[in-house]
């Protein structure tokens, strides 16, 4: 199957061609900006939606309609506080001091668009990241990873090392819940 991936994010790319999926990958630019008392699942719902929306609603790229859109958005968060990913090392900090020692959620909203109809759901895993030392903070933010990563962790890279233990889908943690989507796009595409 071909698709098109509203997404530059590398994992997302990864994990959809290793599924066999043949890739079109262009990215949306939208405002990511949470709005006030936006509670966390209708934030990460609203931006796979404005995501898949953006390639729509864009004339300049001339999409014929042929191709599934999937969008997606991932989300860290711990009583109703979304984590983004970290502007700095004082934040990466701040978010490792909350999350670690405890559970938290991964949440990835998936909208997927095709032929005008739509298909839109969530997938939520529980993760409990152990307590971080100052060095370990130190070491694992000069690694590069955690940077471009929503919670400052990568489940997949070496933030595996804080990862105590995971419930639910390991792929939705790592940016798309591989198994929902394949199914999506099979009940959407075969309708």
């Amino acid at each position: 199957m071909n698709i098109i991936l509203a997404s530059a994010s590398p994992r997302r790319l990864q994990l959809l061609s290793d599924a066999g999926l043949t890739v079109q990958v262009l990215p949306a630019d939208i405002d990511e900006t949470i709005h006030h008392n936006e509670l966390a699942l209708d934030y990460v719902q609203r931006m796979a939606q404005q995501k898949a929306e953006a390639l729509i609603h864009n004339k300049a790229l001339q999409l014929d309609g042929t191709k599934p859109i999937v969008a997606a958005d991932t989300i860290v968060c711990m009583q109703g506080h979304v984590y983004a990913k970290p502007v700095d090392y004082a934040d990466a900090c701040h978010t490792w001091q909350a999350l670690g020692g405890t559970t938290h959620s991964v949440i990835t909203s998936v909208c997927i668009f095709y032929q005008g109809a739509m298909a839109h759901f969530s997938v939520q895993t529980k993760i409990t990241l152990l307590a971080m030392s100052a060095s370990d903070m130190q070491w694992y933010w000069h690694t590069g990873e955690p940077a471009d990563k929503a919670g400052a962790y990568a489940i997949q890279g070496r933030g595996a090392r804080f990862v105590e233990r995971i419930e639910g889908s390991y792929t939705n943690v790592v940016g798309l819940p591989v198994p929902e989507t394949l199914a999506a796009l099979n009940k959407l595409c075969t309708a």
